[in-house]
């Protein structure tokens, strides 16, 4: 029922630039430019692009670094498969803080989601 093995492991550098410019809305307070960068290491998928009737899990973890926020971190945990056909189930719960979050707060989320192929 359950597949264990994803040969899917993959590693990822990302890097992002935002630049702001306050002369385009003067209405609205902007923030500062700010580079975000990030090294992520999983495996899987959530949730998958295709069919499958396998159960499969899917991780991700993150470090991550921001000129605002400084140093943090993202994680990622899943589970997604069939239950009755042609459908997919998936659930993936999420935590991180600093990095992509500028704020440094904690974030957590949890994501149920039902596909039906048809």
């Amino acid at each position: 029922m359950f597949r264990t093995q994803n040969p899917d492991l993959k590693m990822r550098l990302n890097g992002v630039h935002a630049r702001f410019s306050s002369d385009a809305n003067a209405a609205f307070a902007l923030p500062e430019d700010v580079n975000i960068y990030s090294l992520c290491l999983g495996t899987g998928e959530l949730p998958r692009p295709v069919y499958s009737r396998a159960w499969r899990l899917a991780a991700d973890a993150c470090a991550t670094r921001n000129d605002i926020g400084g140093s943090g971190y993202n994680l990622a945990f899943g589970l997604a498969g069939s239950v009755v056909g042609r459908d997919q189930l998936s659930l993936s719960i999420l935590q991180g803080s600093g990095g992509y979050n500028l704020t440094n707060a904690l974030i957590r989320e949890f994501i149920l989601n039902y596909r039906y192929f048809y």
